[in-house]
């Protein structure tokens, strides 16, 4: 009961956040281009600034973990792999094969991952290692969709194109500057800090809000089975194999928690917007985030539930 009580304590108000920003959307108190606007500003200010305070105020002696980061990037790499091998004989739609995949790997970790860790195991230093993971993961994610994307649209893979929509993401210049500014032992005045963390702490309730009000349940009974395999993909084999794996070699505490978040998270919501771009069938991608979004409640609070049972964190 304890765990589930702790399970239930930091899963529900993360949602709670989101069902307002759904109803809101529903009474017409936002329209769809006020969530637009509202994302995009999220995305360009709150975001990397979120992203910056939290590296930059990170103990990155004790963040810096080499296992543990060789282990998460492997895992991915290797669960998308398994990925790309199974919807390849499920699927004969290039445009919905590049979609199924890129919604089963890239994870709303960006979103959801500093949120989960301190509601489980407290802020401060013990997120270091979570704001690290994004700061790794985001091109990481950026690269592995655009490759995929551009692949089953028939094109090419550009290199340069890749590298430079990476280097003008403004998550990974706030992520990045903060290591920077960190490693030269840049120290900043204290009125900075203090708006940083204000900014931070806003970024986490107005993300979550945003990302309710982007939901629209539409096309779901168009694409039953790609739905299906997406969303166990998604919220059942990758959490499964990556948190028990980790459980296995001795991953504990702040490490496990990002694993939970990285793995166990629904599909980032900016999937859909980059498979619009890229040709892919963007109503697919649309349902896969509105639907592992949805049942992500459920199987968060029970991947939390279970590996708090077993001591993880």
């Amino acid at each position: 009961m304890s765990s589930l009580l702790i399970s239930f304590n930091a899963i529900a108000p993360l949602f709670m956040i989101i069902a307002l920003g759904y109803l809101m959307k529903r009474l017409g108190f936002l329209g769809e281009t006020e969530v637009k606007r509202f994302n995009t500003a999220c995305f360009y200010t709150f975001m990397p600034i979120m992203l910056f305070y939290d590296v930059y105020t990170a103990d990155l002696a004790g963040s810096v973990r080499p296992f543990f980061f060789i282990y998460a990037i492997g895992m991915l790499f290797l669960l998308t792999f398994l990925t790309v091998l199974l919807v390849l004989r499920v699927e004969k739609d290039d445009s919905c094969r590049g979609v199924m995949i890129q919604a089963a790997f890239r994870s709303n970790f960006v979103l959801l991952g500093i949120p989960i860790s301190t509601a489980l195991v407290g802020g401060g230093g013990s997120v270091g290692v979570t704001a690290l993971t994004v700061a790794i993961v985001v091109p990481l994610f950026n690269v592995m969709a655009m490759v995929v994307l551009e692949i089953f649209r028939g094109g090419r893979v550009k290199p340069g194109t890749i590298a430079l929509n990476i280097l003008k993401n403004p998550l990974i210049i706030g992520g990045l500057s903060g290591l920077f500014l960190k490693l030269f032992g840049v120290k900043l005045p204290q009125f900075l800090l203090i708006f940083g963390g204000k900014m931070e702490s806003g970024c986490f309730a107005i993300a979550l809000f945003l990302l309710g009000a982007s939901f629209e349940f539409k096309f779901l009974s168009d694409y039953k089975k790609d739905l299906t395999i997406t969303v166990l993909l998604r919220l059942v084999v990758f959490p499964a194999v990556a948190l028990f794996g980790a459980a296995v070699l001795g991953i504990r505490g702040a490490e496990f928690v990002t694993l939970i978040a990285l793995f166990a998270a629904p599909c980032a919501i900016n999937s859909f917007n980059m498979a619009m771009q890229m040709g892919g069938n963007k109503d697919l991608a649309a349902s896969a985030v509105m639907t592992t979004s949805a049942l992500s409640f459920f199987t968060l609070f029970i991947w939390v539930t279970l590996f708090k049972m077993l001591g993880m964190f």
